[in-house]
């Protein structure tokens, strides 16, 4: 009996105990503060925020005795090498104390504690950190608080940021631990295309858009905050617009982005791009107004074809005069496209002129006639067209383009043997027009596949 009873009572001091270590880990500070706001782009280019001040409010949960050690742990993103410690001058009247000429400033409100020996430690790369203890008299209660500010411009910020708190009696036993965030990261910068290029080039006359006069203007917004720390700054920057821009001219593209006039220099090579070249004066510190860049296009030779572009792409590219020299990309698939205003229809194979009788027929939906353009290129790389056949897809109505229509068209003789690649463009909306092509082996008809039947309508 008298050993179950000593096994109970072991029993019951080990649930004490547990149940007190349980509460005890329960137990956390609270560290506050409002983060720092650093670059993002600034930071992943080894930009520093240099000579910074940090407040945080903390909020202890579990007494802390007299003579206990408080250590804050910063982590790698923080440097406190120009920082200074020392003993703590202590104004119970106002409830403030310093340290360090002014370093270091602790903010205790109507709590009847102080702290003392402020100790800077930054001799292990990456964990620097700033212990004091509380002063010798009255403890700092449970669910005291108390602000401690870093001041005079000392604290060197690199990233995003957090700080560990660690409290601790004189006889070394763990009081409670915490942690915060002082410092975060936001992206310097924004692109985005909010209009894109929507021309709509003139079935008939491809040197100008529909209806008469058009202008046809993209717009992107740009804005690039240098007010954060570690900002990259003296940014300079290209626009560039990727597409098909064949036989247009420099002087047809300008843009208004915060200097009226920047002209577009088109790739002279193969006049797949048309680049605009903008300086810091331009581009620094847009956090709004002139924040808004135009590409804007006017033809200003006439008699020169519009390119159908097919998507646009916009990139815009950024370098700054700090940072690590790495160039900044922003990409943007999303600036329009100019199309010719109609139905176009490609069928990729009709072999003329073979005795197999190759036609098309189009079906034409709407109500209205459809005039029928006509263009192609044969296996020997010869184009033809574009040219108006003499007769429209009436409306409501299946309409032949037989291969005799087609020679005429192309002014090839009935001798004249070609593998023509076809493209019909009709004065009418896409969903209104079908294209049926074939051709004649034997007693056979073939049918001949037209981009309006992609490998996903087969499924």
């Amino acid at each position: 009996m008298k050993l179950e009873k000593k096994m109970k009572t072991v029993f019951k001091a080990s649930l004490l105990a547990s149940a007190m270590a349980l509460s005890f880990g329960g137990q956390a500070a609270t560290v506050s503060s409002t983060p720092l706001t650093l670059s993002a782009e600034g930071v992943a280019q080894g930009e520093v925020a240099l000579n910074q001040d940090l407040t945080l409010d903390i909020v202890v949960s579990t007494q802390h005795p007299s003579a206990s050690t408080i250590t804050l742990t910063f982590d790698a993103s923080v440097d406190l090498d120009d920082l200074d410690g020392g003993a703590v001058s202590n104004t119970p009247a106002s409830g403030t104390g310093t340290a360090g000429a002014g370093d270091i400033i602790f903010d205790y409100g109507t709590g009847s504690f102080t702290f003392d020996n402020v100790v800077i430690d930054t001799t292990t790369d990456g964990a620097h950190t700033i212990s004091f203890q509380v002063n010798l008299g009255n403890p700092l209660t449970a669910d005291s608080a108390f602000r401690m500010t870093l001041d005079t411009n000392k604290i060197d910020i690199s990233g995003a940021s957090t700080i560990s708190y660690s409290a601790s009696t004189s006889a070394a036993a763990l009081i409670e631990t915490g942690s915060g965030v002082i410092a975060d990261t936001a992206s310097q910068f924004s692109f985005v295309v909010a209009t894109e290029y929507d021309g709509l080039i003139d079935r008939t006359d491809r040197t100008t858009f529909t209806p008469a006069g058009v202008t046809d203007v993209l717009t992107a917004t740009f804005t690039n905050d240098e007010s954060l720390p570690a900002a990259l700054t003296g940014v300079n920057g290209t626009m560039v617009l990727e597409g098909d821009f064949t036989d247009l001219l420099d002087a047809d593209f300008t843009s208004g982005f915060n200097a009226p006039n920047v002209q577009g220099v088109v790739n002279a090579v193969d006049d797949s791009d048309v680049t605009y070249t903008f300086v810091n004066a331009d581009t620094a510190d847009l956090t709004g107004g002139d924040n808004t860049f135009t590409s804007t296009f006017v033809k200003t030779v006439g008699g020169t074809d519009i390119p159908q572009t097919g998507d646009i792409n916009v990139v815009l590219s950024l370098d700054a005069v700090n940072g690590d020299a790495t160039t900044l990309t922003y990409n943007s698939n999303d600036g329009g496209k100019w199309a010719l205003d109609a139905s176009i229809v490609n069928v990729p194979y009709l072999p003329v002129g073979y005795g197999l009788s190759p036609n098309v027929e189009i079906a034409n939906v709407a109500s209205t006639d459809a005039s029928i353009q006509v263009e192609g290129f044969d296996q020997f790389g010869t184009q033809y067209g574009p040219t108006t056949l003499s007769f429209d897809a009436k409306g409501k109505t299946v309409t032949k383009v037989s291969e005799a229509n087609l020679q005429a068209a192309f002014g090839l003789a009935t001798t004249d043997k070609r593998k023509l690649s076809v493209t019909f463009v009709l004065d009418a909306d896409a969903d209104k027009i079908t294209l049926a092509p074939y051709y004649r082996e034997g007693e056979s008809r073939v049918n001949v596949m037209s981009d309006q039947y992609k490998a996903d309508d087969l499924r």
